[in-house]
């Protein structure tokens, strides 16, 4: 992925953009995530929407909250937010659907396309990124 690229300025940029994504990945899909199904034609599967009633009524029932198929280049893209109900939701048709965009991401991942995601939350700390730099180099 990134070990052949000697700048460590340029390396340490897209572990950054890698971890970004993923975690973004993460953030809107196990933590909540939406699926087609359910008496609304949605459900949550997400732990953090099953965790709090608050947060799965609202990204169930509100008006307020923009529901969209998850498309992995919006999805990566996407900065959370992570100090009061999500307004942007994904949702995926089923469990096979998301196990494909798992898939699909680490294709991107190992293509290089993730090198690049837009900036913002999350942030990454650059001493947990130095670290993990700094073992890559002992493996």
């Amino acid at each position: 992925m990134t070990a052949d690229i000697r700048d460590e300025a340029e390396r340490a940029s897209r572990l950054t953009s890698i971890v970004r994504a993923l975690s973004r990945f993460f953030w809107f899909t196990v933590e909540f995530g939406l699926m087609r199904g359910g008496p609304n034609g949605i459900c949550a599967y997400g732990s953090g929407l099953l965790s709090s009633y608050g947060e799965l009524e609202h990204a169930i029932e509100s008006d307020e909250v923009q529901r969209y198929p998850l498309q992995l280049e919006w999805v990566i893209n996407q900065g959370a937010e992570i100090d009061r109900y999500q307004p942007l939701l994904f949702i995926v048709d089923s469990f096979d659907h998301l196990f494909d965009m798992v898939d699909r991401l680490e294709q991107w991942m190992l293509a290089g396309k993730l090198f690049h995601v837009a900036p913002g939350l999350p942030e990454v700390n650059p001493g947990d990124l130095r670290s993990f730099m700094e073992a890559g180099k002992l493996a």
